[in-house]
């Protein structure tokens, strides 16, 4: 891609917004307003015309500075109401595969704010250290990768960059994030490593868990499922899904994450580590 992305200072205004609950934006109007009245209510009839003329200028902006945030502030309401409703809306991965790469951004960054998370938004076509988002919960900050890939598959080498990136940012975790599936060798490296990768697959398990808790915050709650069983056949991690035909239709089973290239199952054990209510 041949342009970088930079923000401007109205979508900059409107992410801060979306870091912090809705209240904090009337706060930040009335600043707005307020604080320049004030400046220019003392300067504006100083005996200095040059401090004259700026309590002037103060009281003129202060009604369009305020309004001006008022606007961002609601621009940022409707647009993370936005992408809640596209969370909610989802059913399969090819619903999020559909989206311009900036939308499965702003998406994913809605699904970490459900988790939790305090979002800031550093993506764009060409991101500064292959960092799209920054995510901090609980003390601890995680780098994000999104990678809105239709046919390519997250390879080795893009993990361990973005593994670099997190030790020279000081961060604590690294997540990347993919439409498409991640190689299994990418597994075998984040293997006890704070490393987090998310399929297609377990991105639409995410969000299925958001649309059933019906997108309220989790401060305590897991960005990633636990971990899966190996596939008995390749070694890739196993993922849930649901059979939709023949004698066990409508049960779950294990299945390769690596399907149809690899086709191993296995049923579901008792001590498998899922939710007790996905069980059936």
């Amino acid at each position: 891609m041949a342009s970088t992305y930079k923000q401007g200072f109205p979508e900059s205004i409107r992410d801060f917004f979306q870091m912090f609950p809705w209240w904090v934006g009337p706060p930040a109007i009335a600043l707005a307003y307020f604080v320049p009245r004030l400046i220019g209510g003392d300067w504006s009839g100083h005996s200095n015309p040059i401090l004259s003329f700026v309590g002037q200028f103060f009281l003129m902006v202060a009604p369009i500075l305020a309004v001006f945030i008022l606007c961002i502030w609601l621009i940022a309401l409707v647009s993370q109401y936005a992408d809640r409703q596209r969370i909610k809306l989802m059913k399969e991965c090819d619903d999020y595969r559909k989206m311009s790469w900036r939308d499965f951004e702003r998406m994913f960054a809605e699904v970490l704010r459900s988790q939790g998370y305090k979002v800031e938004l550093r993506g764009g076509n060409m991101p500064d250290d292959g960092i799209d988002i920054i995510g901090t919960r609980n003390g601890k900050v995680t780098v994000i990768q999104c990678k809105h890939w239709k046919d390519s598959r997250v390879g080795i080498k893009i993990v361990r960059e973005m593994y670099g990136v997190m030790t020279a940012e000081k961060a604590d975790e690294v997540m990347i994030v993919t439409t498409g599936e991640i190689t299994n060798p990418c597994y075998k490296f984040a293997d006890g490593k704070p490393i987090h990768l998310i399929d297609g697959i377990r991105l639409l398990e995410m969000i299925k868990a958001i649309q059933k808790d019906g997108g309220q915050p989790a401060a305590e709650q897991e960005t990633t499922p636990a971990p899966s069983p190996k596939c008995p056949k390749c070694g890739s991690p196993m993922v849930m899904r649901k059979a939709r035909k023949g004698p066990r239709a409508g049960n779950n089973f294990w299945g390769c994450s690596m399907y149809p290239r690899c086709r191993a199952s296995r049923s579901i054990a008792p001590d498998d580590p899922i939710p007790q209510d996905q069980r059936k």
